[in-house]
């Protein structure tokens, strides 16, 4: 099922002192935090949502202050299985071109980009400790939701086309299972004007 290998762009912002502290100096933002994640032993990253703005942000607390990681419309952060690294989209907007995110309180926040023009990853899923399944489509217009699925390998820094969606589909949705990656998959109809959703598995681990 492996396909195609994607060049990745690579950038690395150093962020120095990350620790957290009982008082906390927060951000001056109406936006509430909807969810705290520990990365590492204690580092503690921010989510905040407001569902009626659509506004949305990520930060962390350094020495008793929240700083920002990204108030650029990031999806909700995802962890990983050892609980060191976090992942999200940063700029999801509709019709916009975003970019993956991974951080965590050492080696700082780190970017890549897909590199084929007008595609922008739309979802994201933890398969292990270090591969990310990513689903890749094209940004603009109002009928695309999905595209196909890559993973994203942090080790070797490489992108593998895992599935390509038929004609009139388009992959949504990855879930890692027991038995292997559950896809949800929406077939449209001949003119783009209605689809239908259905779930299919691929049994291979990727291991």
């Amino acid at each position: 099922m492996m396909k195609r290998i994607v060049v990745l762009a690579l950038v690395l912002v150093m962020l120095a002192g990350c620790s957290s502290s009982d008082e906390v100096e927060y951000l001056e933002s109406d936006i509430p935090v909807v969810e705290t994640l520990i990365v590492g032993e204690s580092l503690e990253v921010l989510y905040r949502e407001d569902e009626l703005s659509l506004s949305r942000m990520i930060s962390y607390i350094d020495e008793g202050k929240e700083v920002l990681l990204s108030n650029n419309g990031p999806t909700h952060p995802e962890i990983n299985g050892d609980r060191s690294l976090i992942a999200f989209i940063n700029n999801a907007y509709w019709e916009a071109i975003g970019e993956v995110l991974l951080f965590d309180g050492e080696k700082g926040i780190t970017s890549f980009e897909y590199t084929k023009d007008q595609y922008t990853p739309k979802d994201l899923e933890w398969l292990d400790d270090s591969r990310l399944l990513v689903v890749v489509g094209y940004a603009y217009g109002t009928v695309s939701r999905g595209g196909d699925l890559y993973l994203f390998d942090i080790d070797l820094q490489e992108v593998e086309l895992i599935y390509e969606a038929k004609d009139h589909e388009e992959v949504v949705q990855s879930m890692v299972t027991p038995d292997g990656v559950s896809l949800t998959i929406i077939h449209f109809d001949e003119n783009y004007e209605s689809f239908e959703t259905y779930n299919m598995n691929l049994t291979e681990r990727f291991d």
